[in-house]
């Protein structure tokens, strides 16, 4: 789990805000309490802790947001709703219920208000896909379909209003032997129309650094036997399994941007 500040290490300023940002805490967790026990939740209690994205911000002295913000991957999403900028989300499934649908976005649900172009095929192709290792032809079809008519979604989240899901561009690392002429990653639903930006380690290097520790390893076998620790006798019988394309350069490193989703509030605070 994330830590957002350090209880030892708090500045004058934190320290002179602490009980009022415990008490600022505990009545936002009250009010945060009834209005989920009124949607017939179950809600959790959470105490101040380094943990708490929320009572970290009360230290810094920002007010709390008048309605709670999304979350990315379970904590307080804030940029979101107070930077204007567009940022890059993990699809990873949509959901029904009484007619109403809605996506998930960094493991957070938010509802769909409108959507154009290829939106209805790709939630058409998430719906067939649900196990995204064994793809059918006819939901392949339905997401080449979807990705040729740029998907567009309007979505929603709470009271902040609207805010635009759509196909950009983003930036990834990886192999180059991996990322040239790859395709639309299906479990990461992104991936599509890869460019090289700039090779961040050689695959020469790679390669050198990896015989010197397998030469250094082998040594040390030698000269030590069964005694030396089980980690080096790992490293050195997965000697076999160390992944090498073709020629050096194709386990370079390398920095690109390809297809990837983004999220832009619509909405003015």
């Amino acid at each position: 789990m994330p830590i957002f500040f350090d209880e030892n290490e708090l500045t004058p300023e934190q320290r002179s805000r602490y009980s009022w940002a415990v008490a600022e805490y505990t009545r936002i967790q009250k009010e945060n309490h009834e209005r989920i026990v009124g949607m017939g939740k179950v809600p959790k209690a959470h105490a101040p802790s380094p943990q708490s994205a929320l009572f970290a911000r009360l230290l810094e002295g920002k007010a709390p947001l008048p309605y709670p913000p999304p979350t990315t991957y379970s904590y307080p999403w804030y940029d979101i709703i107070e930077k204007p900028g567009k940022y890059h989300v993990s699809v990873s499934g949509v959901h029904v219920e009484d007619g109403h649908e809605s996506i998930e976005l960094n493991q957070c649900t938010w509802p769909i208000l409108r959507k154009s172009g290829g939106a209805s095929d790709f939630l058409a192709f998430l719906r067939q896909a649900a196990n995204r290792l064994s793809v059918s032809p006819d939901a392949l079809a339905l997401l080449e379909k979807a990705l040729a008519n740029q998907p567009e979604f309007i979505v929603t989240y709470g009271h902040w209003g609207e805010f635009r899901l759509s196909m950009g561009r983003i930036i990834r690392q990886g192999r180059r032997v991996m990322v040239e002429g790859s395709r639309f990653d299906l479990q990461t639903l992104e991936g599509g129309n890869p460019v090289i930006v700039r090779v961040l380690r050689t695959g020469a290097e790679i390669r050198a650094k990896a015989d010197a520790t397998l030469a250094d390893v082998r040594n040390r076998v030698q000269e030590a036997g069964d005694e030396l620790p089980p980690i080096d006798h790992i490293t050195l019988a997965s000697e076999s399994s160390i992944p090498r394309s073709d020629s050096p350069e194709g386990d370079d490193i390398v920095e690109y941007d390809c297809d990837g989703w983004i999220l832009e509030r619509l909405t003015n605070l």
